[in-house]
């Protein structure tokens, strides 16, 4: 059973590879999930990890709900077999600690450190 994180969820970055990455990748963003039990962050489409072209962190709440993603992510690519990169240990922790490269317009600096739009 891999780690949770102390709140008990579970983060994963997944890579799979699709016909058409843009296609599945907005496919993807758009399936319906929960945010209390399993959230796609998002679905990006890469390059520099052959074959995989999609990239999809995924924050779940329990193991069964990162299942759940990876169904999803499967389905809309059509990759058996996606990698799933667990994530053990977030640095900073929590996540919501990280840096902000995109701040608001009308907040400054001071307050905008520290602040994560993902987590």
């Amino acid at each position: 059973m891999p780690q949770q994180e102390e709140s008990g969820r579970v983060s994963a970055w997944v890579l799979a590879k699709a016909q058409n990455p843009a296609d599945a990748a907005e496919r993807i963003w758009n399936e319906e999930v929960g945010v209390d039990k399993s959230m796609i962050v998002r679905a990006d489409v890469v390059s520099g990890a052959q074959p995989k072209n999609i990239l999809v962190p995924v924050d779940a709440a329990n193991e069964g709900e990162l299942q759940d993603a990876l169904k999803i992510i499967r389905k809309e690519t059509g990759d058996t077999a996606p990698t799933v990169a667990r994530v053990t240990k977030h640095k900073p922790y929590p996540p919501g600690d990280g840096r902000n490269p995109w701040p608001d317009e009308d907040q400054d600096e001071d307050e905008i450190l520290g602040r994560n739009p993902w987590g």
